[in-house]
């Protein structure tokens, strides 16, 4: 058994699918604990697990592809805005069509056909809608598409993975809701959220949130990615984590992260009682 103790903002469905892949193959029962936030990417992890614990403050995330904005390249936004921007467009030029016909009928007192009048409608639509699909090529909206997929087919084959019962249908469903499902990218997945979605997810109890919260606050929210051993777990109430001489992967003080564990991949391959996860998002 392995248990993981995830608290990230993010970063590479790549990573974090290969990541849930290994960890999975690692153990024979893969749980996932998170105290604060997996959101994003990071979600992956969760959705490979064998079970979930969320805190009352825990909370997974959509896993709509973040991609370089377009108006600026520096920033991101999710592919979803720019996938669905063209179903915005096209719906606002059916509207005005539905809109305008019914005035002009009035306006003309039906002394001009529906057909013409219809013509009319639809030039007038499509000149309010030409300017916006204007700049969006074919190999934009595909692209953006793709992207999106990327999520959907990893969550739907971590999924799969876990099923027991045969039911497909409900690992892509989950699959398809957390990538189109949500208003947006931040939109916060509680223990009542995942559940009503069709994940299970348990409570984690109050005393293991206060233990697993001093190991992220230990982290002091830098890129940490460590391995402890069962003598490393029972020392958290003590905060061991903050020195450096003890066993494992730790921050070390100027930012980066040192790999030290005393015996190596001996260690490594023994059962561990914690896989710590915690990556700023990089951009």
């Amino acid at each position: 058994m392995l248990n993981v103790l995830l608290d990230s903002p993010g970063g590479s469905l790549d990573s974090a699918y290969t990541t849930a892949l290994y960890l999975s193959k690692y153990a024979k029962t893969l749980k996932v604990y998170v105290p604060d936030r997996a959101k994003s990417a990071s979600t992956l992890l969760a959705v490979g697990a064998d079970e979930v614990y969320l805190s009352a403050f825990g909370e997974l995330g959509p896993l709509d592809t973040q991609i370089p904005d377009p108006r600026n390249p520096a920033n991101t936004v999710s592919a979803l805005d720019c996938y669905q921007s063209v179903d915005y467009v096209s719906a606002f030029g059916f509207k005005t069509i539905t809109e305008v016909l019914p005035e002009l009928v009035s306006a003309t007192e039906r002394r001009i056909s529906v057909n013409e009048l219809l013509d009319t409608a639809s030039t007038f639509a499509i000149g309010a809608v030409t300017p916006a699909l204007r700049s969006v090529t074919a190999l934009d909206f595909g692209g953006w598409g793709r992207s999106l997929r990327i999520g959907e087919h990893y969550a739907r084959k971590l999924l799969q993975a876990k099923t027991k019962d045969g039911d497909y249908a409900r690992a892509d469903r989950i699959a398809y809701h957390l990538v189109y499902g949500y208003t947006h990218h931040l939109f916060p997945i509680d223990r009542l959220e995942a559940n009503r979605l069709g994940l299970s997810v348990a409570q984690m109890e109050e005393r293991l949130y206060d233990e697993t919260i001093k190991v992220v606050e230990a982290c002091h929210r830098k890129d940490f990615v460590g391995l402890l051993g069962e003598k490393h777990t029972a020392a958290v109430s003590d905060q061991l984590l903050e020195h450096s001489g003890e066993a494992g992967r730790y921050p070390s003080g100027d930012g980066r992260t040192d790999y030290d564990h005393p015996t190596g991949e001996a260690a490594i391959s023994k059962p561990l009682s914690y896989a710590v996860w915690n990556r700023r998002r990089r951009r």
